[in-house]
């Protein structure tokens, strides 16, 4: 992210579509467990992180992957 407002200025996002589910996560405790699309999602946030996702919330509480 750029710190110079002038350069920030500039900046043209970039909007990615990609394939939703229509099931409840609540229930998921492993990765292998999500849909295919809920992965592929997790993924893709990663490749433009470039950074690792460490946790995944699924619901209230403590449900965590």
């Amino acid at each position: 992210m750029p710190a110079d407002v002038e350069r920030l200025d500039r900046v043209e996002p970039i909007y990615e579509t990609l394939p939703g589910w229509q099931r409840s996560l609540a229930a998921v405790r492993r990765l292998a467990d999500l849909p295919s699309p809920a992965r592929a999602y997790l993924d893709r946030l990663q490749d433009l992180a470039h950074a690792p996702i460490r946790y995944v919330s699924v619901g209230p509480g403590e449900s965590r992957l």
